[in-house]
């Protein structure tokens, strides 16, 4: 496909941490390699309040960044900053993503879910264009907020965002997903056509080969080398288990297991204060790390874990695991059995399971009298995402979904 122009709008975007901003620039390079042109606009980064300040347009591994500015609503430590940064996006991304398609007369226009109202954006300018909208669907609002019960929705806001996402579904040519689970349930929830809906799972991010480091990790991070190291990085906020894993922190406090936490979220602070009051020296926090110095803590981890809340499975899929899996580290799912990445784990036996506080504990405890049980799963974690998984795999998928919307098979041939 040659002289083919995608205008994508998502808040998040290179260098911003978030996960969906980093996987989409790998997307999007991936698709100007294959001679599409790509203009992407985006907030200034702000997933974090430390987020640098880049130029308002600039050119990145060939795509064309176009940036709106958020003022001062950067980082997420308050809901109220967080939304006046969406609203802010959501107003001047549309102002802009007007005038970028007047001048590039973009062929598809493809936008993620986040803000969770971007479809919007998105979605009216392909129809005032009267070509293709791809809609990517990482987590399922507001459906996440209520089950969650993080915070108490007024009954017509729910009714306004979901009458949003009617407008956002109906408009889009395609929806991509990332697992099966939300496929089934925007079909029997959102009364959509199975035709409608695309399952393309994530890679990791980053992808980790296996290598040598001259200096270990651990003794750096406070974890005595000959301990065992067990590791969650990504988002600690209101939809993964996470108390659990301080639970088992305080019943092994005696034992040679060190547990790290990477990432940002809403009850950060609130792990930090209990593991303070609980005098742990065997847990340990660490804001986002530089990509390779991550990398290494993934791949000197004896295991990862990846939690979920019960039931959050049928509206958001866990992508870090993905990451893990590509190092060769073992996955400790804390989530129920019946859930699509916990089936995967069992199966492959790339990892363990366990549903409670009390499962983890016991299989922690067993663990660390038989490290060699580490290496064998981890062996084939690194076989099951470099043969299924791997991000040339995935973004092939993508540009074959692309394709078929922007030039559609002729039903007669």
């Amino acid at each position: 496909m040659t002289n083919c122009t995608i205008l994508v709008i998502n808040q998040y975007y290179r260098p911003d941490v978030a996960s969906s901003g980093q996987l989409l620039a790998e997307l999007c390079e991936f698709l100007q390699s294959q001679y599409i042109t790509v203009h992407v606009i985006a907030g200034q980064p702000s997933y974090t309040s430390e987020a640098p300040k880049v130029p308002e347009q600039e050119l990145i591994n060939g795509v064309t960044v176009h940036r709106v500015s958020l003022g001062k609503s950067i980082g997420k430590k308050t809901l109220l900053t967080r939304i006046t940064g969406y609203c802010k996006f959501l107003l001047r991304s549309s102002v802009l993503s007007h005038k970028i398609a007047r001048r590039t007369n973009p062929d598809v226009i493809l936008t993620l879910s986040n803000p969770p109202f971007v479809g919007l954006v998105g979605g009216f300018l392909a129809k005032k264009r009267k070509i293709p909208f791809v809609y990517v669907l990482y987590d399922i609002h507001p459906d996440i907020l209520i089950a969650t019960k993080w915070m108490n929705i007024p009954t017509i806001c729910i009714k306004v965002w979901n009458l949003a996402n009617t407008l956002i579904f109906n408009w889009a040519k395609i929806i991509i997903v990332p697992s099966s689970t939300m496929k089934t349930t925007l079909i029997t929830t959102k009364s959509l056509s199975e035709e409608k809906i695309e399952v393309i799972p994530n890679w990791a991010r980053p992808e980790i080969k296996k290598q040598s480091y001259l200096t270990p990790i651990r003794p750096i991070l406070g974890v005595p080398q000959e301990h065992a190291m067990v590791l969650y990085a990504g988002n600690i906020g209101i939809m993964q288990q996470l108390d659990p894993i301080v639970d088992s922190a305080c019943s092994l406090r005696d034992l040679p297991i060190h547990f790290v936490f990477i990432g940002e979220g809403e009850k950060k602070s609130e792990l930090i204060k209990r593991t303070d009051s609980e005098k742990l020296t065997n847990v340990h926090f660490l804001p986002y790390q530089p990509e390779q110095q991550f990398a290494q803590i993934v791949q000197e981890s004896d295991a990862c874990l990846v939690t979920l809340q019960p039931g959050l499975d049928a509206f958001s899929a866990p992508s870090r695991a993905y990451t893990f899996l590509s190092a060769g580290t073992p996955i400790i799912a804390l989530m129920p059995s019946d859930t699509e990445l916990a089936k995967l784990i069992t199966h492959w036996e790339c990892g363990w399971n366990v549903v409670n506080n009390d499962q983890l504990r016991l299989l922690l405890e067993s663990l660390v009298d038989n490290r060699p049980e580490y290496t064998a799963k981890g062996n084939q974690a690194q076989k099951l995402y470099w043969d299924n998984y791997r991000e040339s795999m995935i973004m092939n998928k993508y540009l074959t979904v692309i394709k078929k919307q922007i030039t559609p098979v002729d039903p007669s041939v």
